[in-house]
């Protein structure tokens, strides 16, 4: 499990392509049409849509921790998360004084008289509830997750880490693991422990080791090439886990017991990943999904602008049906798609937006126009 990886273990075109799925999974997952009409779906998809994306660097070479790569790192995931922080928190306070905009509901963590100690911690925790709170979205709590956990795989899988210190972060990822991505909201155990975790872990590292944790799980589940019994048995358990989940669902706010719900978080992100391994070659023929992997990326921080201003304007005159669904799933995924690559096919705006290194920005400020 904490052997170095120099090569990886998926071609740039499965990846990618898997990368498309995913951003059109979480596209569904945030589409409030889709929420609308099927709450039930919406669980099924968060037991292991997102969780998957988390997983699929793990598949890719390890890399050696340095000044540099930190760096790259951080104008890559970090640097977008906080000049979008910044530009929402001004967009939603300008709306709310014109009363354009409703006023979010105040987590439990913020007080009126700490605002701004609040607003300066959630730059440097990336603190979920809080950036809903200032913004009135929540999609960036994934940037500085992403951000340190790509950091912890680097420290992991660098030779020159001790097994002692190995052995603490695979400790701390599981109990990490259990606090975020299977009890979550509906813990049980004190909740103020989960928002104190939230606001005082920097770069949002306490959730960022819960997705270590299914990283290193995930790969070593994928390396499981000499039983043959996997490749049967897996599929089956996932097709048991969706049939369980759709039959499980009952009214109510909660589509399914907390229970069954916990066993489907801790078994479903795995068991699909694996699945999408499988099919890796079959996914990378698909020209659709190479298209939408390839931008990925800035699609997902497009599209919830989209579906927010698609719903207030369709909601109020239609309703929903899947009809609606179908339609409003389709246009948002098509005109996040091209804005994306009208960003990307500019070099300014793309080193502006969504820069991969300070070398990308660099490069424009020495280039001669």
């Amino acid at each position: 499990m904490e052997k170095i990886q120099d090569e990886s273990l998926i071609s740039r075109e499965a990846s990618t392509a898997i990368k498309g799925l995913l951003i059109f999974l979480i596209i569904l997952g945030h589409n409030s049409f889709f929420s609308s009409e099927s709450r039930i779906g919406m669980v099924y998809l968060y037991t292991f849509h997102i969780q998957a994306f988390f997983m699929l660097p793990f598949l890719y070479p390890h890399k050696k921790i340095s000044a540099t790569r930190l760096r790259d790192y951080a104008i890559r995931l970090y640097y977008p998360f906080v000049v979008l922080f910044l530009s929402l928190t001004l967009l939603n306070y300008v709306g709310n004084s014109l009363g354009i905009i409703p006023k979010s509901v105040s987590p439990q963590m913020i007080e009126m008289s700490n605002k701004w100690k609040d607003f300066l911690l959630t730059i440097l925790t990336g603190n979920g509830y809080n950036i809903d709170y200032f913004t009135g979205f929540q999609f960036l709590w994934f940037l500085p997750v992403m951000f340190s956990m790509t950091i912890l795989k680097d420290i992991y899988y660098d030779k020159n880490t001790s097994k002692a210190f190995k052995f603490l972060m695979i400790l701390s990822g599981s109990i990490f693991f259990f606090i975020y991505f299977i009890f979550g909201f509906r813990t049980p155990f004190d909740k103020n422990i989960i928002y104190l975790l939230k606001e005082y872990s920097p770069f949002a590292v306490t959730y960022a080791l819960g997705a270590f944790f299914m990283g290193v799980v995930g790969l070593w589940i994928i390396k499981m090439k000499s039983n043959r019994i996997a490749y049967i048995a897996i599929p089956m358990l996932f097709i048991l886990g969706t049939v369980i989940c759709l039959m499980s669902q009952h009214d109510g706010e909660i589509p399914i017991n907390d229970e069954i719900r916990w066993v489907l978080l801790l078994t479903m992100p795995f068991l699909f990943f694996f699945i999408l391994y499988q099919i890796r070659y079959t996914l990378s023929n698909s020209r659709l999904l190479q298209k939408l992997g390839k931008y990925s990326f800035p699609i997902y921080i497009i599209h919830p602008f989209l579906l927010k201003i698609l719903f207030m304007i369709v909601y109020p005159l239609w309703g929903t049906n899947w009809g609606i669904v179908i339609i409003s799933q389709i246009i948002i995924t098509v005109i996040s798609y091209h804005i994306a690559r009208i960003i990307y096919k500019n070099p300014y705006l793309k080193a502006a937006m969504f820069p991969n290194s300070w070398n990308e920005i660099y490069k424009l400020k020495t280039k001669k126009v």
